[in-house]
């Protein structure tokens, strides 16, 4: 089975896992069986590997929902690999050690969009990252905001805070960020006319 498969894939073999991992998401909620190893992938050193293992567990749906304290704890901690010398080394992105350059900047801002969105595709079953998507429309990245927006939308008023949230990300400075807004209001109202 491509489980099996994934479990003994070399660890130097990145393709041949991202390949598994994308096969996955396009299995969608079939795929179910394979929720714990891509679980165990959120964390891996390739980003892609990590933003494909997100993506084929937001297309797995709400079977996915055992990994959503690990989507959670990928939206609020993104790990970022950089490169100093030979040797890759991981940067937490709240370490006092120093800023991370903009190309981990921008790395980390597609982890958490990854992670909103893989939230927002598990749906309700994913009501426990209401909060967390709550504080990520705060983000700097207005992409994490409009991915944050989106999976809230998916999820449902879980919570109190999600429609005023949701009515202030309308006044957000990026157009983006307020026309997910609106379609998400709307769709949580039941009214998906323009």
């Amino acid at each position: 089975s491509l489980v099996v498969a994934l479990k003994n894939a070399a660890v130097e073999d990145d393709s041949f896992r991202r390949e598994v991992v994308e096969i996955f998401g396009k299995i969608g909620p079939d795929a179910r069986d394979a929720v714990p190893i891509l679980a165990q992938l959120l964390g891996d050193n390739d980003i892609t590997i990590r933003w494909a293992a997100a993506a084929a567990l937001g297309a797995i749906g709400p079977d996915a929902a055992d990994a959503v304290p690990k989507l959670i704890n990928m939206l609020e901690r993104s790990f970022v690999r950089y490169w100093e010398s030979e040797e890759p080394a991981l940067l937490r992105m709240d370490d006092d050690g120093g800023e991370p350059n903009e190309s981990a900047d921008r790395d980390a801002g597609g982890c958490r969009c990854a992670a909103a969105s893989a939230l927002g595709g598990i749906g309700p079953a994913a009501k426990a990252s209401a909060p967390s998507l709550i504080n990520a429309l705060k983000d700097d990245d207005y992409e994490v905001r409009v991915h944050a927006v989106w999976a809230l939308g998916k999820i449902g008023p879980v919570t109190d805070g999600v429609i005023p949230a949701l009515v202030e990300a309308l006044h957000d400075p990026h157009c983006d960020v307020r026309e997910a807004a609106e379609r998400a209001r709307q769709e949580l109202s039941g009214n998906t006319s323009p």
